[in-house]
C-alpha cells in the first residue's frame, strides 16, 4: 500500500521472529487463556524512516531512566492489590534486549479494517478516534491481548459489522511500543 514495503513472513526464513509472535498471539486470549482465534498470515513491514524515530525514543526512555527510576514512574492507591498485580503481569511481557536496561519493549496489537492497516503501516499510528471515543477519550488503543485487538478488528467488541479484507482475513496489527507512564485499572478504584 502507498508504497510501503511489505514481505510475508515465512518458516525457514522468519523463525525466530514467526516463533515469537506465535506464541505471544496463542497466550493472548482473556484473562491469560489461550487465544481463541487463528494467526493466518503474518506480513512485515520495512519502516524506512520511522525506525530511527523509534529508536530515538527508546534512547530517550534509556537517558530518563538512568538515576534508576521506577519502570512505571507513578504511584496510585492500590487497595486490593490488583494494580500491582497488572504490572507484574505487563513487566513479565517486556522483551528482553541485551542492548537496552532500562527502557522496555512490548508488543502489542491493534485491531482495525485493512485500510486503517494500510495507513498505519504507510504513516505509522496517529492519535485519532475512528470507530468511538474510546473509554478514555481519543487516542491510540493497543492492547497486549491479541483476542481483544481480534474481537475489535471483526466487530465482536461492540456489535458492529467489520467486513474482512479481499482474503477474507480481519486485520490486527502488531507494533513494538516502550510504555512510559503506565496506569494500571482496576475496578476497585477506577469504575464507579
Amino acid at each position: 500500500p502507498g508504497g510501503v514495503s511489505l514481505m510475508e513472513l515465512v518458516e525457514g526464513t522468519h523463525t525466530l521472529e514467526l516463533a515469537f509472535l506465535r506464541e505471544l498471539w496463542l497466550a493472548g486470549g482473556h484473562a491469560g487463556q489461550q487465544n481463541r482465534y487463528v494467526l493466518q498470515r503474518v506480513e512485515a513491514v520495512d519502516p524506512g524512516r520511522r525506525a530511527a524515530a523509534f529508536e530515538a525514543k527508546v534512547e530517550d526512555f534509556e537517558a530518563r531512566r538512568v538515576g534508576g527510576a521506577a519502570v512505571f514512574n507513578a504511584t496510585f492507591d492500590d487497595p486490593d492489590g490488583e494494580k500491582a498485580a497488572l504490572l507484574a503481569r505487563l513487566k513479565a511481557l517486556f522483551a528482553r534486549t541485551d542492548a537496552l536496561h532500562r527502557a522496555n519493549l512490548l508488543l502489542v496489537f491493534h485491531g482495525c479494517d485493512q485500510a486503517t492497516a494500510d495507513s498505519i503501516c504507510a504513516n505509522g499510528f496517529a492519535s485519532v478516534a475512528t470507530r468511538d471515543n474510546g473509554y478514555f477519550g481519543n487516542g491510540i488503543y493497543l492492547t497486549t491481548c491479541a483476542q481483544y485487538a481480534c474481537e475489535y478488528a471483526n466487530g465482536t467488541i461492540d456489535g458492529s459489522q467489520v467486513p474482512p479484507n479481499a482474503r477474507g482475513e480481519h486485520v490486527v496489527v502488531a507494533s513494538w511500543v516502550v510504555p512510559g507512564l503506565t496506569y494500571p485499572l482496576s475496578r476497585a478504584v477506577d469504575y464507579s
